[in-house]
């Protein structure tokens, strides 16, 4: 019974300091993104690499899959209604990140292709080879336009069924670690000694 009276005592704490807590979270894992992006981006013999925008796309991408990842998880797991508050909230909120991540992919390519010679160079990722396969079929192709076509291409039929919440947020978690390998592989591939 002590244990127990202990365990009881715990957790009051913990929920009292639950909204605390909760908010500690998502700023350390905003940090945590932008931070990694921040020491990718000063990687100056890397002209995919080495753009301002980078810090910005990993916090976005990490959010887009942390907020599908979640989602997948509250489903699976703690068998969460896909159309229930909770994660239709989190679904409202994964439309704009969506966007922003897109946005931000066009301001890297932008700045590739009229930047220098170099930086125009580079920006052949996006076009040729593998690593434009990967971009096209995974990053926009699996990541953005599986998700967009079943949500709202496809009319509200099919949007809200459990297929399409459990396809949709998978896509949205391997199209965001596509996009990471394309930055960190085509990045390095593409260099100012090419």
């Amino acid at each position: 019974t002590f244990l127990k009276g202990l365990f009881t005592l715990v957790m009051k704490i913990l929920n009292a300091l639950r909204p605390l807590l909760l908010a500690l979270t998502l700023v350390f894992a905003v940090a945590i993104c932008a931070y990694t992006g921040f020491l990718i981006s000063v990687l100056v013999r890397f002209p995919i690499l080495n753009t301002a925008v980078l810090p910005a796309l990993f916090v976005a991408s990490g959010l887009s899959a942390g907020i599908a990842g979640s989602s997948l998880i509250a489903a699976l797991f703690f068998k969460a209604d896909p159309h229930g508050s909770d994660l239709k909230t989190l679904h409202a909120v994964e439309w704009p990140v969506l966007a922003m991540e897109i946005l931000l992919i066009g301001m890297i390519f932008v700045s590739l292709i009229t930047g220098s010679d170099v930086q125009k160079a580079a920006s052949v990722a996006f076009s040729e080879g593998i690593y434009a396969q990967l971009f096209w079929l995974g990053v926009v192709g699996v990541g953005f336009c599986v998700p967009l076509v079943l949500n709202f291409a496809l009319g509200k039929k099919i949007a809200h069924t459990a297929f399409a919440f459990y396809v949709s947020a998978l896509a949205s978690v391997v199209g965001v670690l596509l996009l990471r390998m394309f930055i960190l592989y085509a990045g390095q591939t593409y260099d100012i000694i090419m």
